[in-house]
């Protein structure tokens, strides 16, 4: 019996071992696939959290560029709306200006046409300005030049015009845009009974003026001729006989005290003048 018993202590002792390995292993091996799923589910979360902010920010610069892009084409809009409004004053300006800039031409040539007649030997109806801005032509902005040329700090501007005048005369005297009164023929001539329309452009003018500073003088010089010259062949009957005439030509010095200094040929005080007796103001 005592060797029975020592029989199955022994037995209980050997077993008993091997079922604690088996029940540590079991226990083991149920935590390292608890640990793993759990591990798992952890970084998914972590993970989510972590890209919530980035996306947010991502968004959030989309919606600023957006928003930038938005304010930028609306002030395009707003821009180009002005410059549309600019456009369609200036074209009210050009069409309400175009009639009245034909009117002074279409009055200036008898006007001068009657003072010649008068026997005026001055053109008072236009001063020795070169023409240009004051020509009542309307240029578009976009043709629109300088008007003097500078050179050498010398600054030119050219100016002119084109005359296309007539002179009818109820007793034809044979004479271009001036009037010979000692020529009239009286009734008993042949001549006094022929009337008489004399078409001419010999009062086209060009003009130069150069501008210049040295010091605290500035120095000006004028030049100023037309077709008016009557030469020893020059007739009315034959194209381009009259010849060149010069009508202006001096040299100024004008100094910051007032005073200036003036030579060459010029209109004399006789002519009356729109301001003093400055050169260029003829009336």
């Amino acid at each position: 019996m005592r060797v029975f018993v020592t029989y199955l202590l022994a037995l209980g002792l050997a077993t008993s071992p091997a079922m604690a390995g088996d029940d540590t292993k079991k226990v083991s091996d149920d935590t390292a696939k608890a640990a793993p799923a759990k591990t798992a589910s952890d970084s998914n979360k972590n993970a989510s959290t972590e890209s919530t902010p980035a996306v947010e920010a991502e968004l959030q610069q989309m919606r600023d560029l957006l928003k930038a892009q938005s304010d930028q084409l609306e002030q395009q809009r707003a821009a180009l709306q002005i410059e549309q409004r600019k456009v369609q004053a200036l074209e009210e300006r050009l069409s309400a200006t175009a009639p009245s800039a034909a009117a002074p031409s279409s009055v200036a040539a008898p006007a001068a046409s009657v003072e010649y007649h008068a026997g005026n030997s001055a053109a008072t109806a236009t001063t020795g300005a070169p023409v240009g801005p004051q020509s009542g032509i309307t240029v578009a902005p976009d043709q629109a030049g300088p008007e003097s040329i500078r050179y050498k700090g010398i600054s030119i501007t050219p100016g002119g015009f084109v005359a296309a005048e007539t002179a009818s005369r109820q007793h034809a005297t044979g004479s271009d845009i001036n009037t010979p009164f000692n020529s009239i023929p009286y009734p008993d001539v042949a001549l006094g009974h022929l009337t008489e329309n004399a078409f001419t452009a010999r009062q086209s003018r060009l003009s130069l003026l150069a501008q210049s500073h040295i010091g605290s003088a500035k120095l000006t010089g004028y030049y100023e001729a037309d077709w008016l010259g009557t030469g020893v062949t020059s007739n009315n009957r034959q194209s381009n006989s009259y010849v060149f005439r010069q009508r202006v030509l001096y040299g100024q010095a004008a100094f910051e005290n007032g005073w200036s200094v003036t030579g060459g040929q010029q209109w004399s005080l006789a002519t009356e003048d729109k301001i003093g007796i400055d050169n260029r103001q003829e009336a």
